[in-house]
């Protein structure tokens, strides 16, 4: 699936996007080891007529991932991360780094949500989603 932004918006996007899940020392890869912590990452670019003015404002953006069992299990939030847009700066990764022991074998979706802040917080900026298995 593609990243799912909350509307088009041809003044401000997010387009080249990367998600992927990692366990320490292993590629890439949809197959995690029970027992072993990972890490969950979605790297974003900002484009459009107001990106430059929309970075320069010093947005927070909080990367949230979520985790529902496929059958009878664990459904819940796995973590956030922030970070703070910076001038002339258009891409950004959220890393959420899950604990050794969180999840019990299985498939499950991820879903991870971008959301954004200037003063007050905005609606859902965008997400994305992969099933993994755990082993």
């Amino acid at each position: 699936m593609t990243f799912q932004p909350q509307a088009p918006n041809p003044l401000f996007s997010t387009s080249e996007v990367d998600f992927h899940v990692s366990e320490a020392g292993i590629d890439p890869s949809t197959v995690i080891n029970a027992g072993a912590p990972f890490a969950v990452s979605l790297k974003v670019h900002f484009a459009g007529a107001f990106a430059s003015f929309i970075m320069a404002a010093g947005l927070q953006l909080s990367f949230t991932v979520a985790a529902e069992k496929i059958g009878a299990g664990f459904e819940g939030n796995l973590g956030t991360s922030t970070v703070n847009t910076a001038p002339a700066q258009f891409d950004y990764t959220g890393t959420v780094n899950v604990p050794a022991g969180l999840a019990t074998p299985g498939t499950y979706l991820l879903t991870i949500a971008m959301t954004s802040r200037l003063v007050v917080p905005t609606p859902i900026a965008g997400f994305d989603q992969i099933m993994i298995e755990i082993i």
